[in-house]
């Protein structure tokens, strides 16, 4: 019993540091890497990233199902997913009519498939891989649910209507992936909620989408 606790308190500390790597990427991404327009360090350091994260799943013994890549529990993933983005897009909608401010178009569909690859990026980070480690860490799932969102929400600085919306989607993509695990729709739902905010409001509220130093210009 003794050596289970020294292990789980063990796991629970690697668990920790891993999260703290990642999201140290994730601010640096934000706040140098990004905004220094150097594409091969972009891609240099998330290759550096992605590889870390999967020799962490390889370590803690976990399969593509449990970090997200399956289509066996799509469903249930689907239906909870679809009630909670179209709620949101007839708040967004809803809004940005009385705003006058939709732009729905041509260009917001090629966004949309564009955007995908980025909201793939994000999740298989910020939703996989700290779901996984917060898992080690709390007991509830509202309690990694929310830490999660916490985590999302705040790399989106100094945007405060970024900071808004992902903590409330970040809180529930995790607490649905927690039982639920599913990052194609989960990256559906950040990419249509995400091209609608940018599409649906105007610049004075959503200011462009922007986060970090490029938020100031």
């Amino acid at each position: 019993m003794e050596q289970q606790i020294k292990s789980k308190r063990a796991y629970a500390v690697i668990s920790a540091l891993e999260i703290s790597v990642i999201y140290l990427y994730a601010f640096c991404l934000v706040w140098f890497i990004a905004p220094a327009k150097n594409i091969w360090l972009v891609i240099g350091t998330a290759i550096c990233a992605a590889i870390f994260t999967l020799v962490s799943h390889r370590f803690h013994g976990e399969t593509m199902a449990s970090i997200g890549i399956r289509f066996d529990n799509i469903r249930l993933s689907i239906k909870y997913h679809a009630l909670f983005t179209i709620i949101c897009l007839i708040i967004i909608g809803s809004w940005g009519f009385m705003l006058g401010s939709l732009g729905w178009n041509r260009g917001a569909i090629m966004k949309l498939f564009e955007y995908f690859f980025w909201a793939a990026f994000q999740q298989f980070f910020f939703l996989s891989f700290f779901t996984l480690r917060l898992k080690c860490l709390l007991r509830f799932r509202y309690e990694v649910a929310l830490v999660n969102a916490l985590l999302f929400s705040f790399i989106h600085a100094p945007n405060l209507f970024l900071i808004t919306a992902t903590f409330i989607s970040g809180y529930f993509w995790t607490y649905v992936f927690y039982r639920y695990p599913n990052l194609l729709v989960s990256t559906f739902s950040h990419a249509i909620l995400a091209v609608a905010l940018l599409r649906g409001l105007p610049e004075a509220i959503n200011h462009g989408m922007r986060i970090g130093p490029i938020y100031y210009h």
